[in-house]
Parts: C-alpha cells; sequence; structure tokens
C-alpha cells in the first residue's frame, strides 16, 4: 500500500481524536459505535452504487468506476439509486427491455 508507518498511525490518531475508533499507543484499535454506524453507511453507500452500474451492464472497471462516482453524491441522490435498484428488481421485464435496447443500439 506504500505507506508510511508514522503515516498510519497519524491517520489511526485522527480518527480516534474524530470518535470512529478507540486507539492506545501499541494497543488494539477498535472501533466504536459511531465508527460502526459509518462503516456501515459507507459499505452500503458503495454496494448500491456498484449493483446500479452492473445493472446498466458495466463489467470493465467496476470498482474504479464506482469509486469514482461513490465520493461525488448527495444523502438524497444515493437514496434514489437505491430506489432505481429495487424498482428495477420488482420489475426484471424493463430491466429486459432496457438490456435489449443496448444490445440492438451497438
Amino acid at each position: 500500500m506504500n505507506v508510511r508507518p508514522s503515516s498510519a498511525t497519524k491517520m489511526v490518531q485522527k480518527l480516534s481524536q474524530k470518535g470512529f475508533v478507540e486507539y492506545k499507543k501499541y494497543g488494539i484499535i477498535t472501533l466504536t459505535e459511531k465508527g460502526k454506524t459509518l462503516g456501515e453507511f459507507l459499505l452500503q453507500r458503495h454496494n448500491i452504487i456498484e449493483k446500479f452500474l452492473k445493472g446498466i451492464g458495466i463489467r470493465d472497471n467496476l470498482l474504479i468506476e464506482t469509486e469514482l462516482i461513490e465520493h461525488n453524491l448527495s444523502v438524497d441522490t444515493l437514496r434514489s439509486i437505491d430506489e432505481l435498484n429495487s424498482f428495477f428488481e420488482e420489475h426484471p421485464e424493463i430491466m429486459r427491455k432496457f438490456e435489449h435496447y443496448r444490445s440492438t443500439r451497438n
């Protein structure tokens, strides 16, 4: 990862000051409830974007594309994308029509 120990220590200290982890020098680092909540949100955000991109046929560089998008969305936009994902799950015929549309355009 090309990270110096001093850089990693500074980041852990910063996370501790913000209340995301409990940290004592040379001790075990554990997530606080605040840290767990944030971590769960970040994972959920990533999964929502990735699912959407897969749904519209993105395969190449999926991880890179997901990461580029996820850091630039508001919570409202993320919520709308999640609703759209759910809509496509509940109406697979629409997704099939979209896939057919894409295949006939290329």
